[in-house]
């Protein structure tokens, strides 16, 4: 499989998710990775595609 690519080219409030993702990669992760990958496209740099949330941010948003 390719590397998945984080996106965040957004307006303030909206953030994109890769239709591969939800097509392949989200039936290898399952429900919790998937939690997982929409918390890092919602922390990622639009310039750099980079994500660093904390552990603590990301079991925050999706309430683990």
């Amino acid at each position: 499989m390719e590397p998945i690519i984080i996106r965040n080219r957004r307006k303030s409030g909206w953030f994109y998710l890769d239709n591969e993702y939800l097509n392949g990669y989200a039936k290898i992760f399952g429900p919790v990775g998937t939690a997982v990958y929409v918390s890092l496209c919602r922390h990622a740099d639009n310039e750099t595609q980079k994500s660093f949330p904390s552990l603590e941010t990301i079991a925050s948003e999706i309430g683990v």
